[in-house]
């Protein structure tokens, strides 16, 4: 599977499910933890969500959206109810919001499949990632 569309092809047609298609992401965040792509992994949040839409879609085809048991990942900068999102500043290191981004649930209520928050420089102003957490 190269392509969103592939891997959306391949969830609609059975070939699939979205806990194989999580499990393989997660799996290869952690096998890429040396880059420091993510500032916060939703790993068990991942699992419980890709298991739902496999049961979902296996019970009776049911998609919720076309990003229905599709992995993403967000932006740190972005609020993520019950989530650290700390936009890499040491600032908000602890800071869990009580509400998701409109983007962030927008793409939850169609059924994507939140894996983590990904590393960015601190307030996404900048370009080098130099100085983030």
């Amino acid at each position: 599977m190269n392509s969103l569309k592939q891997v959306i092809q391949s969830l609609r047609s059975g070939k699939v499910s979205p806990t194989e298609i999580s499990e393989r992401c997660i799996d290869r965040a952690k096998n890429l933890k040396f880059l420091n792509a993510f500032v916060t992994e939703t790993e068990s949040r991942a699992r419980k969500a890709a298991a739902i839409s496999t049961e979902r879609q296996s019970m009776n085809g049911a998609f919720l959206g076309d990003l229905d048991g599709i992995p993403i990942a967000v932006k740190d900068n972005f609020t993520t109810e019950g989530i650290r999102t700390t936009c890499s500043s040491n600032m908000l290191k602890d800071y869990i919001p009580p509400y998701n981004a409109t983007v962030v649930q927008k793409m939850l209520d169609t059924g994507a499949v939140l894996i983590g928050k990904t590393n960015l420089d601190e307030f996404a102003m900048g370009s080098g990632c130099v100085d983030t957490i």
